[in-house]
């Protein structure tokens, strides 16, 4: 988790308090599918946490994990691999 990049997302919904929004869960293509769509709901929900301990009300926000079928790069090497674990979010409203 990148807590700077998290500190950034808190302010802009406290500044924006109609927003809601998706948390999205990714992982590589490394291992099992399973074990990668249940590592990818676990990375959205520590977020999702994150976000409520931070005072952002629940109802603003859901979590996802999609696992290994959204990759943002070719996952072939280390690199690519690395940028696939990740969340980001999606503005619902």
């Amino acid at each position: 988790i990148s807590f700077a990049e998290l500190g950034k997302l808190i302010a802009y919904l406290q500044k924006n308090t109609q927003i809601k929004i998706q948390i999205q869960g990714h992982t590589d293509n490394i291992g099992e599918k399973e074990n990668n769509q249940i590592l990818s709901e676990k990375r959205a929900k520590s977020v999702y946490d994150y976000l409520i301990k931070n005072k952002i009300d629940i109802s603003r926000l859901s979590y996802i994990g999609f696992g290994e079928i959204k990759p943002i790069v070719p996952n072939e090497s280390a690199n690519g691999r690395m940028i696939n674990r990740r969340t980001s979010f999606k503005i619902l409203q």
